[in-house]
């Protein structure tokens, strides 16, 4: 997660809200669902895992461009 990644209490503290805020939608888009008389998928997306792959990919890109610089 972004929060972990980051020393900056003041960051930790939007990455912890922006993630509360969206679990928080994620449920209320769930229950719309449900009022409609649908079912919410409970399962994940190729692009949604595509995008968690990436987001949890370790390089250390900085470094990285220091050196190609």
């Amino acid at each position: 997660m972004a929060k972990e990644k980051v020393e900056s209490k003041r960051l930790k503290g939007f990455f912890e809200n922006q993630a509360q805020e969206r679990y928080d939608f994620g449920h209320e888009l769930k229950n719309e669902i449900r009022n409609y008389g649908a079912t919410p998928d409970k399962g994940t997306s190729v692009k949604g895992d595509a995008h968690r792959a990436w987001m949890n990919i370790n390089l250390p890109l900085p470094q990285i461009m220091k050196k190609a610089c």
